[in-house]
Formats: C-alpha cells, structure tokens, sequence
C-alpha cells in the first residue's frame, strides 16, 4: 500500500515531448511523485499524451469534463482557460473527498491573471511557477525596430499586469496560498502585491543530461582554438518581435562593423527572420546571415555544439528550454537578463544583462567577443562556467533540489 501523502496537482498540460510548458508539468510530475502520490487533474487528452509512458502509470489522473486550452493563443487562450477554470472548483471538490489530499498544487506557467477560486476549497494550496508578470522596459522597447502594433503590445503589458493585480478574486486566491512560486523576479513582485504571504523565485525547467551535450562541452577546447577564424552565434526558437531577433541581428552587424568576423544561424521562423535579412542586406553584409527555418531537433543542437555564443535577447521570456541547452553543450550566452533569463542566466557565461540601456549591452558583447577572439582561453572559461551551471541550476537533479525547498517543505 502507498503510504505516501497524497497531493492535488492542477495542470493543463502533461507532455514529455511538447513544448516548454507540457515539458515542465510533465517534469514536476516526476519529481513530485518522490514525495507524493500524486493525483493529476488535467483535461481528457493528457491521458493520450501519456499513452505508453511509465509516467502514466506512477500518478492518477482525474481527466475534468472540460478540456483546457492547448493550441489556442492570445484572447481565445485565456476565454476557454477562463471557463476551465471557472468549473475546476467543483471537480476538485469531489475529488478532495474521495482521495482526501493532504494539499493541492497548482503547477501551470501560464500567469497570474486566470485562477481558480482555491481559497474556497478549505484545504491547504500552493502556486506556480508562475510567469507573466515580466515586461519590456520603455527605452529598449523605443530603440528596437519593430512594427507600431507589437511595440504598443508591449508597451501595454505592464499597465495590464498592474489591472489584474487589483481583481479581488484573484487576491484572494493568492493571498491565501500556502507558497507562491515565480519564474522571474518581475512576476514574484506582482504576486507580492496581490498578496502572497510567502513569494519565491525558482527556474521550472530542468533537462537531463544528453551524453552529446557532455561530450560537446568536453570538446569545447577544440571549439577554442576555431575563434580566431570567425565567430560563430546561434539565434534559436519561435521568432516572434518580444525575442529580440532584430537586436541580436543589429548586435552580430555592429560585430562585424567593428571589425570582428561574426556570422548568425537563426533557427526557427516567424515574422522577424525576413526582417533580419533584410537588415544584413540593407548594411551590405548579406553573407553574415543564414536562415535555417524550423529544422529537425537533433540538426538545432548540433548547432549549439559548433556555435561559440547563443544571442537570445528576449524581453520577457517566463522560462523556456533555449537558455539552459546552450549551457547544457557548453554554450555562452548573450541576453538582456530579462524576465525569466534573470532567473536562469549565470553573470560568468557570457553578457546577461541590460542595466545600463541598450548601447551599453552592444558595448558590452563586442568587448566580449573581442576579448574572446585576443584571449581565447577566456572564451573556454566563460563555457566552463556555464556548463557547470546548467549542472548545478538547470539540470534534473536542481529541479529536485528546488521541489524539496521550495514545494515539499509547505506540505510535510
């Protein structure tokens, strides 16, 4: 007999192939279940997207009547969670009285603007990790060349966040949680001014070690000693405006004005990637960028083990697995250090932040990656340090480390 305390865990999606946020519930799921029977509400189709995992048959699944969202976006996302959250109340409630949990989590990234009514349950609840709360500061957002209606997007997003900290059933909610669990320090502050009692910042993402990745990080000696020759920088994921593509295109040309032979693989598509060429072109420099489109994984982190830096300078990115597999391979990194890169970047693998505006983080990776060039032996440092990150932070075994003091410790 399982004599493990049961726990209530709320996720909209579980997949181990799917995504940041499937990934991350089906990761939190595994590590809860060394803790807890963990019994899993989601909508009916998790049990498919589980279908011949050993996952599927270490939890319990409570499949709800109404399925949440999974492939929507933007006002139709948060219209049908809205109703899934408006009728996961009562189906938490008859399950509480068949299982008896000794407390409920809810693990989505999602954001702090739709929750469920918990405080009305009467049994103990946590939250997170939650995202959302994160933003573009207004000089870099004035400075990026972007269309007027992404950067009016953008510039709404604070105001909108500061709204929905006022809604009355949503402080409630957190006010009475047990723990809140942010992904950045931005969505932390906002839980703490709807009230959460006890706000913690935490990354969600953990990946395993892939022995590629080892082997790549151990090779990066040999990677030293191609710097002289040109640098190389990796730009990779859904390139939409709020990642920053045009900065890090406008970064790679202002390295090779300066006279630092850099070349820019983009991985994935969207809107900016044409955008990007055409910078390249305009500048004359049409051969310092290759657009490799949506590519098959294992060709992306191939990438990763050829490149020298990752440029992801994304204005608000909740978490993500971007960050953490370019130090997984040994990868230095170039990022604004904003939102959840401020949680998950570490200060020793490359340039990651912004403090001083944008010029100065331009200013910043030149110096660097000449540094790199002159020096190559400080290049290897800087991807020492951050495979020793995603060792210590990001990898499974952090992951377990952050449930244990952040999570485990509320309940038991």
């Amino acid at each position: 007999m399982n004599a493990r305390p049961k726990l209530l865990v709320v996720s909209t999606l579980v997949h181990p192939r799917s995504g940041s946020e499937p990934g991350i519930g089906y990761q939190w799921c595994r590590s809860l279940l060394r803790h807890f029977d963990v019994h899993l509400v989601s909508g009916r189709l998790c049990h498919d997207d589980l279908q011949g995992d050993p996952l599927r048959d270490q939890l319990t699944l409570h499949p709800t009547p109404l399925d949440p969202p999974r492939n929507e976006t933007g006002w139709r996302f948060y219209m049908r969670y809205h109703a899934w959250c408006r009728h996961l109340p009562a189906f938490l409630n008859s399950v509480s009285h068949t299982i008896n949990p000794i407390g409920l989590h809810h693990l989505n990234l999602g954001s702090f603007r739709v929750l469920p009514r918990y405080d009305r349950l009467g049994h103990p609840y946590t939250l997170g990790p939650i995202g959302g709360g994160e933003y573009a500061p207004l000089p870099i957002l004035r400075r990026m060349e972007i269309p007027l209606a992404p950067k009016l997007i953008e510039a709404l997003r604070r105001p909108i966040n500061q709204t929905f900290t006022c809604l009355p059933a949503l402080r409630a909610v957190v006010t009475h949680s047990r723990r809140a669990l942010a992904t950045s320090p931005e969505s932390a502050a906002v839980l703490r001014r709807m009230g959460a009692r006890d706000a913690r910042i935490t990354w969600p993402v953990a990946l395993a070690d892939r022995p590629s990745a080892r082997s790549a990080a151990e090779a990066r000696p040999h990677q030293r000693d191609t710097l002289r020759a040109g640098l190389r920088v990796v730009f990779g994921g859904r390139n939409a405006w709020w990642k920053g593509g045009t900065l890090a295109a406008q970064l790679v040309l202002k390295m090779r004005q300066a006279g630092i032979p850099a070349t820019l693989d983009v991985y994935g598509e969207g809107s900016v990637s044409r955008r990007m060429q055409t910078m390249f072109i305009a500048a004359g420099m049409p051969d310092g960028i290759r657009l490799k489109g949506f590519r098959p994984y294992a060709e992306m982190l191939q990438a990763l083990e050829q490149a020298h830096v990752f440029v992801l300078p994304s204005l608000h990115d909740s978490s993500g697995f971007a960050l953490p597999e370019a130090y997984q391979h040994g990868l230095p990194a170039f990022t604004l250090g904003l939102g959840g890169h401020r949680t998950a970047s570490c200060p020793a693998a490359g340039v990651n932040g912004c403090e001083s505006g944008l010029d100065d983080w331009y200013r910043r990776c030149i110096d660097t990656a000449r540094q790199w060039q002159n020096d190559p032996a400080s290049w290897l440092s800087a991807s020492t340090a951050a495979r020793h990150h995603y060792e210590t932070h990001l990898n499974e075994s952090a992951l377990d480390r952050t449930i244990d003091t952040h999570l485990v410790s509320a309940y038991l």
